[in-house]
Order: structure tokens, then C-alpha cells, then sequence
């Protein structure tokens, strides 16, 4: 007795059925805490029976052990209205995300539920790290997947090497690291010219999402025209959120990236291979952000261009 009254101290003890709703003349939580059954933040605007829940990805109805919205991620073998794998026992999923398994092709050969943000592993049941978790979460939540879906595409060490090859480099840039060494007002003059120059790639050959990546998975990237974005504290207006959906794998890593991280990837990469330093890609991209008006680049692509720029070495 003495231990339960404990237990139900700590863990804000419900009294209810195993899908939460709650027993009848048994005493619940606090009406002003807002949290109850599997973690979960209580939705007080439809009833004031603690029978309503909210999670990142879906709401949920206790009485009937289900949710009342339609699940984005399409699963053959269980019901888009079912909640936690119809197990609340043994799972608890505080976000509504899954567990997704692609077979070599990149093709979703299985989903099923896991807490927190979406996991990713491939036909051998390595994991692979999405670049940017919560963000990529939200893509695929918003998108909608099942098992037959393409999710992730496998670009090998030569086809990354060679697609990024194929948009050119900027060569003024090399040849103001060997003018310096002579002519330093000659170098002065080429790096200059090595700005403008990736300046100007950057919109065209080297916007890799759009010229390269894009095209590859048939992505419509101006689908969302005009959205408004809000990221890691950061307000702009998105030209392609949706679309982002795609993933790729580059060479042997075990990581994932959206559609414009992937591009930033093979930006750094690029930048790379052109001879610009990790610091001078680093303050561009950050001034171009700045420059559209979305404040600093976020961590995650800072992450991909970094990756992309070290990506020869590993």
C-alpha cells in the first residue's frame, strides 16, 4: 500500500484503464497540472473529463483508445487511428514518431512505432542518423510514408565526387593560394574575384538542392511557395519545406539528409574542392542566411556543409 501511494506520488498516478481513461470515483491529478495519462499534455478545450490528449504528431481520445486525427505515417498493417502499436503498457510515444527500416534501395521495407524522434536503419540494421532529427521528424510527419515509399537515396564516394565535379569549380581561388606566394597584389585580385565568383555559383550551378539533387527525385521545390518557417528561433519564408521529404546517404556514411541539406552538403564540399577554407564557407553561408533575412545558419546547416567539406578525408 505504502509503496503505490508512493508510485502514484512520483508519477503523477492516474487511476485509469490502461489506454488512460480514467476510473470512475477514483481521484486524478490536480485539474490545474497539465499533464497526464503516458506523459502527455491534456486537451481541456474539448472536455473537462481528462479524457483528451495532444502530442507533437497527434491527438488522442482515452475513452477510445485512439487517436482523432488520421496518422501522416501510412502503416499496411496497423489502423492510421491507432495509438501506441495498441500496447500502452509496454510503449510510450510522447511525439507519435516511428521506427523506419529502407531495404538497399532506400525503399521503406517496414515501419513501426518508437518514442521520440523518427529512427532510421538500413537492410543491414545499422542506424542511420538523420542530420537534423526533429526537423527531419516534422518532414516526414508532414509528408506522409508507408512501407513501399522511396525515402533515401544512396549516392556512392565517385557519384557524389562526380556530381559535384560536373557544376565546375571556382578556379580563382586556387590561383590566388599560388599568386600570394609571388604576387600577393595579384592574389588580393583573384580572391576578390574568387568571392563573386562563389557568389554567383551559388545561385546557379552550385544550388545543389535545386540543379542536381532536385531533379534527381523529380521534387517539385517551389511547392510551398511563400510558407513562413520558424526554426530553432529563427522566422523566414521557405520555398520548398515539403519537397525537403527527400533524404540522401552519401558515400559510406551512416547519415541522413534532407533535400537542402544534402545540398549544403555538396555547397561545402564544393567550396572544398575549389580551395576555400572551412571559415570562409562558414562566414558565406552565414551571410547569405543573413542576407535573406533568416538570421544565422542553424546548427544543422552548419553540420552538413562541415560534413560536406571533410568528406574526401574520411
Amino acid at each position: 500500500m505504502i509503496f503505490s501511494l508512493v508510485f502514484a506520488a512520483c508519477f503523477n498516478d492516474e487511476r485509469a484503464y490502461p489506454f488512460g481513461m480514467g476510473l470512475i470515483g477514483r481521484q486524478k491529478s490536480p485539474a490545474n497540472y497539465r499533464y497526464g495519462f503516458n506523459s502527455q499534455e491534456k486537451e481541456t478545450e474539448i472536455t473537462d473529463t481528462d479524457s483528451h490528449y495532444s502530442a507533437e504528431y497527434w491527438m488522442y481520445d482515452s475513452r477510445l483508445g485512439r487517436r482523432w486525427n488520421i496518422d501522416p505515417v501510412k502503416k499496411q498493417h496497423e489502423s492510421s487511428y491507432a495509438t501506441f502499436a495498441n500496447n500502452p503498457i509496454f510503449l510510450v510515444d510522447p511525439l507519435g514518431a516511428d521506427t523506419i527500416n529502407i531495404n538497399n534501395q532506400g525503399v521503406i521495407s517496414g515501419i513501426t512505432p518508437a518514442a521520440g524522434n523518427h529512427l532510421l536503419f538500413d537492410h543491414r540494421g545499422s542506424q542511420i542518423q538523420f542530420n537534423d532529427p526533429e526537423y527531419d521528424t516534422q518532414l516526414i510527419n508532414d509528408r506522409g510514408i508507408k512501407v513501399g515509399d522511396k525515402l533515401v537515396t544512396y549516392l556512392s564516394t565517385k557519384e557524389t565526387t562526380d556530381l559535384v565535379d560536373g557544376q565546375s569549380k571556382v578556379n580563382s581561388k586556387k590561383a590566388a593560394y599560388y599568386l600570394n606566394l609571388f604576387n600577393p597584389a595579384a592574389g588580393l585580385a583573384a580572391h576578390i574575384t574568387s568571392l563573386f565568383g562563389i557568389a554567383k555559383k551559388s545561385y546557379n550551378e552550385w544550388d545543389f538542392s535545386h540543379s542536381v539533387l532536385g531533379t534527381m527525385v523529380n521534387a517539385n521545390l517551389n511547392h510551398n511557395l511563400g510558407n513562413t518557417i520558424v526554426s530553432e528561433g529563427r522566422t523566414y519564408i521557405d520555398d520548398y519545406t515539403y519537397e525537403q521529404y527527400y533524404f540522401f546517404v552519401f558515400g559510406n556514411a551512416k547519415k541522413a539528409y534532407n533535400l537542402g541539406d544534402a545540398g549544403n552538403f555538396m555547397w561545402g564540399m564544393a567550396g572544398q574542392r575549389s580551395g576555400f577554407t572551412w571559415i570562409e564557407l562558414k562566414a558565406g553561408s552565414n551571410l547569405n542566411e543573413l542576407r535573406q533575412g533568416r538570421g544565422f545558419d542553424s546548427d544543422a546547416d552548419q553540420r552538413a556543409i562541415e560534413d560536406g567539406f571533410d568528406f574526401k578525408r574520411k
